[in-house]
């Protein structure tokens, strides 16, 4: 009896939505994967999207290369509860960008979108 090789598991990705499109992430990291700028189906790599922000393609996604999906986490589980964890409006979590710098979630629009439990 031969065992089949077992494939090894994808990580899990997380998808945001914004005004400028999609990001999706990987699950455990952060890390950026692809963005959907348009809804059109056409997504970029990280490489892309630096290629394309250093072109001056500066409205939209292209520099965000990590998610702060712990604070993300952390935040939603003492605010709400019950909010499933797939992903979220981009507004509702903190990034980092190309350059280094750390932009923090949307606080207003935390407030907005989760009560307090």
């Amino acid at each position: 009896m031969s065992r089949a090789k077992k494939k090894p598991k994808a990580s899990a990705a997380l998808e945001f939505h914004g005004t400028y499109g999609d990001l999706i992430v990987n699950a455990e990291t952060g890390e950026v994967i692809s963005y959907e700028p348009d809804g059109d189906g056409v997504k970029f790599t990280p490489k892309e999207m630096a290629e394309q922000f250093a072109a001056g393609h500066d409205e939209g996604y292209h520099d965000i290369v990590k998610l702060d999906l712990d604070e993300w986490r952390t935040y939603c589980k003492a605010h709400h509860p019950k909010h499933k964890s797939e992903g979220d409006d981009i507004l509702m979590v903190g990034f980092w960008t190309l350059k280094g710098e750390k932009i923090e979630a949307d606080h207003d629009w935390r407030k907005q979108m989760l009560e307090p439990v």
